[in-house]
């Protein structure tokens, strides 16, 4: 397999964790329209964890701050969620990080002149997520 061929691949997986992440961001906010707290609960688990497959893709220095924020509010929530005023406090947060996340593209480099145009480590970095990856 070319370089080439394993960005295209990497970026395709990108994308689609990208959009379940979306979706999960929806959810989560249409669950907070009822009543039901499990619910809300359940919501934020499957948001966090549409968050860390998306995570797994990414170089620590490449993650969104949106991506790290939604983490850090929906770790918060999972363990602040009995408190009276949690889901006010989460759902504030989220909207504003789901407008982030929509807007944001990933870019990965699409062409034999964008990859010999990055360094040695950039390559290697790229290389040891990709392992990382298809370890998992």
């Amino acid at each position: 397999m070319t370089d080439l061929q394993q960005i295209s691949i990497n970026q395709q997986l990108l994308n689609k964790r990208h959009e379940e992440l979306i979706q999960s961001i929806k959810h989560l906010i249409n669950t907070f329209a009822g009543e039901e707290k499990r619910l809300k609960l359940d919501s934020n688990v499957r948001c966090l964890i549409a968050c860390r497959e998306l995570q797994k893709l990414l170089l620590p220095s490449s993650e969104p701050s949106w991506l790290v924020n939604l983490i850090n509010w929906s770790q918060w929530y999972s363990e602040n969620y009995h408190l009276a005023d949690a889901n006010s406090i989460l759902l504030m947060y989220i909207v504003e990080l789901k407008s982030e996340a929509e807007n944001f593209a990933f870019s990965l480099p699409s062409s034999p002149a964008q990859i010999a145009s990055e360094s040695l480590t950039e390559r290697q970095d790229f290389n040891l997520l990709l392992k990382r990856f298809l370890s998992n």
